[in-house]
């Protein structure tokens, strides 16, 4: 994932900042919380992006939207994509 932007950096660091692994899940309007209003669109378009790339997965959906979790199967790749570029954004 080298072309990574700020965005899906955001929603990568803030799962993995809250522990969202496997059962522990956030739900789709708390991921943009904290973003200027005019990101909050780009910010979930990062999240579908993860989503079809393996990063993130989605459960869920209907009257409360969906929640998000980080993928356990490429745990080592987001702890090293988040840990080592801490300062990058």
């Amino acid at each position: 994932m080298q072309n990574m932007d700020k965005f899906q950096f955001h929603v990568l660091r803030k799962l993995y900042r809250h522990g969202c692994w496997g059962l522990q899940k956030m739900n789709e309007d708390i991921i943009p919380k904290g973003a200027p209003k005019d990101c909050k669109k780009l910010i979930m378009e990062a999240v579908r992006d993860l989503c079809r790339e393996g990063f993130v997965c989605r459960v869920g959906g209907g009257l409360h939207g969906g929640r998000y979790f980080l993928n356990k199967n490429r745990m080592p790749e987001i702890t090293k994509i988040v840990e080592d570029s801490q300062n990058k954004f």
